[in-house]
């Protein structure tokens, strides 16, 4: 389970679609949003499913890849969860954030 700093938990989702402005990407504004907060990139479960994901999966304290997601991102991420026909996403959350071990 990630750490959650004091008696308070933030949960945000952050969704800027697949085009790209230069430099700017999903992992730069989720650190920008972390420094904001004073949170460690460690503290931070990303899910992604697309190689827009890649940057993001990989600094975050734990990368989830999405079962549909592209091979490259799989093979960064810290898990596969199920697809989205599957509800890996909410799958994951109950798995890594509330510790339900019978949802993957």
């Amino acid at each position: 389970m990630l750490p959650v700093h004091g008696a308070k938990q933030i949960q945000f989702r952050i969704e800027l679609g697949n085009w790209q402005l230069k430099g700017i990407s999903k992992e730069s504004g989720v650190r920008r949003v972390c420094e904001y907060l004073n949170i460690e990139m460690e503290s931070v479960m990303a899910i992604g499913d697309n190689l827009n994901d890649f940057k993001l999966i990989q600094s975050a304290g734990l990368g989830i890849a999405m079962g549909n997601a592209d091979d490259k991102l799989k093979q960064v991420a810290d898990r596969v969860t199920a697809s989205n026909e599957e509800d890996g996403v909410a799958k994951a959350i109950k798995r890594y954030l509330f510790e339900e071990k019978d949802a993957v």
